[in-house]
């Protein structure tokens, strides 16, 4: 995840806040990408969480 740049995280229940952050904090390490985070009423497939993460390629590694 070191190559995010920004992420978008959608959540069903904003109670859950809190908690999500905790858990996200766990996933990166430095600097932490740019990010919005967005209440919604529903997800596909009854889903509590979506995430999308826009990530960059290295110089080089292409």
């Amino acid at each position: 995840m070191a190559e995010a740049e920004q992420v978008r995280v959608y959540l069903t229940s904003f109670d859950e806040f809190d908690s999500f952050n905790r858990a996200y904090r766990t996933w990166f390490r430095g600097p932490l990408p740019s990010r919005t985070t967005v209440g919604v009423t529903e997800l596909a497939l009854g889903g509590a969480v979506e995430i999308d993460v826009i990530a960059g390629i290295p110089e080089g590694a292409a």
